[in-house]
């Protein structure tokens, strides 16, 4: 894969290579941020998605998000685009790689007592056809706004409409 020279939002420049149109992969300056990420996934404005441990990582984080946008767009299309649901998005990086989403910015605040239709089928669709089991379905909701922040029953309510989803042959007709 050839490498390009890649400016950062910040004007700084890193070499990078660009495993999917748009996507950049590039490592992250060892005197900034975590120690744990070395590899950053930016679109090529500039702007940072995903934080990974290595550049393979990385690469893998790009591939897997490909499909779901023209990331050769640029980021003002991206931003303006309504259709774009920014956290199925966050959830195929952390859900379905070794990366960490990044962009926390472009998310909503998280309602703190209450889930929607919506939220529920967000993340069943995640493990739509999947073999997925309850503590991997409790573990991805836990990461996940709205969820990660209600207490106990609200949360235990919003699993068990998942579930009813993602594994209906667990529960009685």
């Amino acid at each position: 894969m050839d490498t390009i020279t890649h400016t950062l939002a910040d004007g700084r420049t890193v070499t990078a290579t660009e495993p999917v149109p748009g996507l950049r992969v590039y490592p992250v300056d060892p005197n900034e941020g975590s120690y744990d990420y070395t590899w950053s996934v930016g679109h090529h404005s500039g702007f940072v998605l995903a934080a990974c441990d290595a550049q393979d990582e990385a690469e893998m984080a790009a591939r897997e998000i490909a499909g779901f946008t023209d990331w050769t767009r640029s980021a003002e299309e991206l931003r303006g685009d309504t259709s774009l649901d920014r956290h199925v998005l966050r959830n195929r990086i952390n859900h379905r790689t070794y990366g960490v989403f990044l962009s926390g910015a472009e998310l909503p605040e998280p309602s703190q007592s209450s889930f929607t239709d919506e939220d529920v089928l967000r993340v069943a669709k995640d493990h739509e056809g999947d073999d997925t089991d309850g503590l991997q379905v409790i573990y991805d909701m836990a990461i996940t706004d709205p969820f990660m922040h209600f207490d106990t029953a609200t949360f235990n309510k919003a699993f068990d409409q998942v579930m009813r989803i993602v594994h209906p042959e667990h529960y009685a007709a």
